[in-house]
Protein backbone atom coordinates (compact mmCIF):
# COMPACT_ATOMS: atom_id res chain seq x y z
CA UNK A 1 0.00 0.00 0.00
CA UNK A 2 1.15 3.63 -0.47
CA UNK A 3 1.92 5.92 2.16
CA UNK A 4 0.99 9.57 2.03
CA UNK A 5 4.21 10.65 0.96
CA UNK A 6 4.90 7.95 -1.66
CA UNK A 7 0.72 9.02 -3.20
CA UNK A 8 1.73 12.88 -3.13
CA UNK A 9 4.93 12.02 -5.25
CA UNK A 10 3.15 9.83 -7.60
CA UNK A 11 0.04 12.32 -7.89
CA UNK A 12 2.68 15.54 -8.31
CA UNK A 13 4.69 13.68 -10.77
CA UNK A 14 1.11 12.61 -13.13
CA UNK A 15 0.22 16.55 -12.64
CA UNK A 16 3.60 17.46 -14.24
CA UNK A 17 3.82 15.07 -16.76
CA UNK A 18 -0.09 16.07 -17.63
CA UNK A 19 0.93 20.04 -17.64
CA UNK A 20 3.34 19.29 -20.38
CA UNK A 21 0.76 17.82 -22.36
CA UNK A 22 -1.30 21.54 -21.72
CA UNK A 23 1.84 23.20 -22.34
CA UNK A 24 1.85 21.62 -25.76
CA UNK A 25 -1.37 21.21 -26.47
CA UNK A 26 -1.92 25.16 -26.26
CA UNK A 27 1.31 26.19 -27.42
CA UNK A 28 -0.14 24.25 -30.62
CA UNK A 29 -2.92 26.10 -30.60
CA UNK A 30 -4.91 23.17 -30.15
CA UNK A 31 -8.98 22.61 -30.31
CA UNK A 32 -11.04 24.02 -26.86
CA UNK A 33 -13.46 22.60 -25.47
CA UNK A 34 -14.68 18.91 -24.81
CA UNK A 35 -12.01 18.41 -27.93
CA UNK A 36 -8.93 20.12 -26.18
CA UNK A 37 -9.63 17.34 -23.34
CA UNK A 38 -9.26 14.80 -25.66
CA UNK A 39 -6.28 15.57 -27.42
CA UNK A 40 -4.57 16.36 -24.02
CA UNK A 41 -5.52 13.52 -22.54
CA UNK A 42 -3.91 11.69 -26.12
CA UNK A 43 -1.16 13.22 -25.88
CA UNK A 44 -0.63 12.48 -22.22
CA UNK A 45 -1.64 9.15 -21.92
CA UNK A 46 1.72 7.50 -23.43
CA UNK A 47 3.44 9.40 -20.36
CA UNK A 48 1.37 8.92 -17.70
CA UNK A 49 1.66 5.04 -18.61
CA UNK A 50 5.35 5.04 -18.94
CA UNK A 51 5.87 6.56 -16.21
CA UNK A 52 3.62 5.19 -13.72
CA UNK A 53 5.00 1.42 -15.02
CA UNK A 54 9.14 2.61 -14.38
CA UNK A 55 8.60 4.35 -11.24
CA UNK A 56 6.62 1.24 -10.33
CA UNK A 57 9.62 -0.79 -11.18
CA UNK A 58 12.30 1.09 -10.35
CA UNK A 59 10.75 2.45 -7.10
CA UNK A 60 10.98 6.29 -7.58
CA UNK A 61 7.97 6.90 -4.76
CA UNK A 62 9.54 4.83 -2.30
CA UNK A 63 12.04 6.78 0.65
CA UNK A 64 15.12 4.52 -0.08
CA UNK A 65 15.37 5.95 -3.14
CA UNK A 66 14.16 9.75 -3.25
CA UNK A 67 15.71 10.59 0.42
CA UNK A 68 18.28 12.97 -0.61
CA UNK A 69 18.63 15.53 -3.37
CA UNK A 70 20.76 13.22 -4.95
CA UNK A 71 19.26 10.32 -4.54
CA UNK A 72 15.83 12.33 -5.91
CA UNK A 73 17.98 13.46 -9.06
CA UNK A 74 19.51 9.87 -9.55
CA UNK A 75 15.87 8.07 -9.11
CA UNK A 76 14.35 11.12 -11.60
CA UNK A 77 16.63 10.68 -13.88
CA UNK A 78 16.78 6.87 -13.93
CA UNK A 79 12.84 6.56 -14.29
CA UNK A 80 12.74 8.87 -16.70
CA UNK A 81 14.83 7.74 -19.31
CA UNK A 82 13.02 4.26 -18.91
CA UNK A 83 9.33 6.32 -18.78
CA UNK A 84 10.38 7.87 -21.80
CA UNK A 85 11.46 4.89 -23.99
CA UNK A 86 8.08 3.31 -22.51
CA UNK A 87 5.97 6.26 -23.07
CA UNK A 88 7.09 6.75 -27.27
CA UNK A 89 6.53 2.75 -27.42
CA UNK A 90 3.20 3.02 -26.50
CA UNK A 91 2.31 5.98 -28.63
CA UNK A 92 4.30 5.05 -31.76
CA UNK A 93 2.76 1.15 -31.47
CA UNK A 94 -0.53 2.10 -29.11
CA UNK A 95 -1.46 5.12 -30.70
CA UNK A 96 0.61 4.33 -34.25
CA UNK A 97 1.66 7.86 -34.04
CA UNK A 98 5.02 9.47 -35.01
CA UNK A 99 6.01 12.35 -35.09
CA UNK A 100 9.22 14.75 -36.36
CA UNK A 101 12.55 14.32 -34.37
CA UNK A 102 11.84 18.03 -32.67
CA UNK A 103 9.36 16.21 -30.91
CA UNK A 104 11.14 13.49 -29.76
CA UNK A 105 13.95 16.35 -28.17
CA UNK A 106 11.01 18.54 -26.60
CA UNK A 107 9.08 15.75 -25.15
CA UNK A 108 12.48 14.05 -23.62
CA UNK A 109 13.61 17.64 -22.01
CA UNK A 110 10.98 19.54 -20.70
CA UNK A 111 8.98 16.57 -18.83
CA UNK A 112 12.05 15.74 -17.34
CA UNK A 113 12.75 19.02 -16.26
CA UNK A 114 9.26 19.18 -14.61
CA UNK A 115 9.66 16.31 -13.19
CA UNK A 116 13.52 17.29 -11.84
CA UNK A 117 12.14 20.96 -10.77
CA UNK A 118 9.28 19.73 -8.46
CA UNK A 119 10.86 16.91 -7.10
CA UNK A 120 13.99 18.46 -6.28
CA UNK A 121 11.97 21.16 -4.38
CA UNK A 122 9.97 18.48 -2.68
CA UNK A 123 13.71 16.95 -1.60
CA UNK A 124 14.91 20.21 -0.62
CA UNK A 125 12.07 21.37 1.41
CA UNK A 126 11.88 18.03 3.37
CA UNK A 127 15.66 18.34 3.96
CA UNK A 128 15.32 21.18 5.60
CA UNK A 129 12.49 20.03 7.68
CA UNK A 130 14.18 16.55 8.61
CA UNK A 131 17.12 18.48 9.49
CA UNK A 132 14.86 20.98 12.06
CA UNK A 133 13.29 18.01 13.71
CA UNK A 134 15.60 15.11 13.62
CA UNK A 135 13.23 12.47 14.98
CA UNK A 136 10.67 13.28 12.02
CA UNK A 137 11.96 10.62 9.71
Amino acid sequence: MLNRRALALLFVDLVALSLFAIIGRHTHHAAVGFEAAQTVTGTAVPFLIGWLIASLLLGTRWPLATTTVVQMVRAVLTTWIVAYSLAMLVRGIGFGRTSPLSFYIVAFVVPLLLLLAWRLSFAVIEAKRTVGNPGSS
